[in-house]
């Protein structure tokens, strides 16, 4: 059996152990499309895109999890007795740790979705251009260098990861 990393101990699990992650997490009532939980799990290496995608159509077809009309999953009767069963399978550090990536990824996808990063070439290198909306208005705009694409790219990420911290910092050291 394949075996997937473990939050709370650094051991490996397996992916019936993510079977029971993924029950617990969808059964927490967060909104949580398929492709939100895959694509965090994958992108901060909980499991792989494969392994995620697999445990999640067999919790499907066994009816431990259904989708809603508004692309929702959640529990059912079954996955949550499965799920209230098997929890002691699952350390709080681990379930900690699954919550806080979701949430992390959803904070993410936010971040770029209403906020906005342009990459310009120049001269010398690269301009990274960050705007950081205040909804119908931008509550600050600033540019950086970069000498090369990959360090843009690193200060593009770091930027969508850090929008808070950033605007806070800049603002309290000015004001």
């Amino acid at each position: 059996m394949k075996k997937l990393f473990d939050a709370n101990s650094n051991k490996i699990i397996s992916k019936d152990e993510l079977k029971v992650l993924l029950c617990y997490v969808f059964s927490l009532n967060m909104d949580l499309t398929k492709e939100l939980v895959v694509y965090s799990f994958h992108n901060y290496r909980i499991a792989n895109f494969f392994d995620l995608n697999n445990v999640f159509n067999e919790l499907y077809s066994n009816e431990l999890i259904y989708v809603d009309d508004k692309k929702i999953v959640k529990t059912t009767e079954k996955g949550n007795e499965i799920c209230k069963n098997l929890n002691y399978y699952l350390s709080e550090k681990t379930k900690n740790w699954a919550t806080e990536t979701i949430l992390k990824y959803k904070k993410l996808i936010k971040n770029i979705d209403e906020n906005d990063v342009k990459i310009e070439r120049n001269d010398l290198g690269y301009s990274v251009k960050c705007s950081i909306s205040g909804g119908n208005f931008n509550l600050m705009d600033f540019s950086i260098f970069a000498p090369d694409i990959e360090n843009a790219l690193k200060i593009k990420k770091k930027f969508y990861e850090n929008i808070e911290d950033i605007y806070s910092t800049l603002l309290s050291k000015l004001i």
